[in-house]
């Protein structure tokens, strides 16, 4: 049973429930002017099977609690409404409702992001059904700007691939986690996710979620622009990209990459993600305030040096298990 109150709200225990094919996690931080648009797009499916959708609201300052509810109280349980006394920040309010999910397969949105195929959700469980060597599926996603003018693509045109790998990710190439639907984990499987993407900064866990996910197989990817991604980076917003400095940024994601590189002990190459984010670092420096310039300048000299070390550890890794081979031939 579920109880809440728009001050006060808990959650029993949920039972597995193997009529539900797909969880949906929506994570939602002062999202008002969007949220109504991203569950409708959600709602307006057409499937053949059931859904529900996760919806966690991170202690928002306007009304986007209210509208979880009222979206709630009209459709009780496809909406399941998470409302958060204290912030937990982006990554464990995903961390939490990815938890609670009951689906065979699980995909994820943000409260700014919305859906534009109605057959988006049988589109992929179709895929996932027919292809059981995927982990996962995802789809082309445009980009729009706050206004929703569009402004790029995910995977962009140059990539000509029909699936993406971690190597790929590794070098640059990008898919969007908000448009992919994984197969549902369990256990210790799903216990290390949550580590892992707990262990990072706050509001950052895509990188670390798309690995894991990559590591697990390639992921085809969907000729189909099926949804909408909205890069919000404005003075005064609340999300990610407005609150957060460059340096802030990179630093974060340098944070995210030592995590993962750990975590993979030598198995793929981290060098290169070291060596684009010291570009990235550069290129602000161009442009950034004397203020900002010392710290950037410290930030670069500390990429560059994990740049060398992340190649020379990957390079004597892959050179002790070339003679680990040999020597038990």
């Amino acid at each position: 049973m579920l109880c809440y109150s728009k001050k006060k709200m808990y959650m029993e225990p949920r039972k597995p429930d193997n009529t539900v094919m797909i969880s949906i996690v929506l994570t939602v931080f002062n999202h008002e002017k969007h949220l109504a648009r991203a569950l409708d797009s959600i709602l307006n499916q057409e499937v053949d099977f059931s859904f529900e959708i996760l919806v966690g609201d991170d202690v928002s300052n306007d009304e986007s609690a209210s509208i979880v509810l009222d979206y709630a109280s009209k459709h009780p349980g496809i909406i399941i409404p998470i409302i958060r006394e204290s912030n937990l920040g982006g990554s464990k309010n995903f961390t939490d409702l990815f938890d609670r999910c009951r689906g065979k397969y699980i995909t994820f949105i943000d409260g700014d992001d919305f859906w534009i195929d109605s057959k988006k959700l049988q589109t992929q469980f179709d895929f996932l059904e027919n292809n059981t060597d995927a982990f996962a599926v995802s789809h082309k996603v445009r980009i729009c700007d706050s206004d929703g003018n569009r402004i790029g693509m995910v995977p962009g045109a140059s990539f000509n691939k029909d699936q993406i790998t971690f190597k790929d990710v590794l070098v640059g190439k990008r898919f969007a986690l908000t448009a992919t639907l994984m197969r549902a984990i369990d256990g210790e499987v799903k216990a290390t996710l949550i580590d892992l993407v707990e262990a990072g900064p706050r509001n950052t866990g895509d990188l670390t979620i798309a690995l894991f996910l990559l590591d697990k197989s390639a992921i085809p990817i969907l000729d189909n622009e099926m949804s909408v991604y909205c890069f919000r980076s404005i003075e005064g917003d609340s999300n990610y990209n407005s609150t957060t400095s460059l340096i802030d940024r990179i630093g974060n994601r340098v944070t995210l990459v030592g995590i993962n590189e750990r975590f993979y002990a030598g198995k793929y190459n981290f060098a290169s993600m070291y060596f684009r984010l010291t570009v990235s670092a550069t290129r602000g420096l161009i442009h950034s305030k004397p203020q900002d310039a010392i710290e950037l300048i410290a930030l670069i000299v500390k990429l560059a040096s994990l740049f060398v070390k992340s190649s020379l550890s990957y390079g004597y890794g892959k050179n002790r298990s070339r003679r680990q081979v040999e020597t038990n031939r």
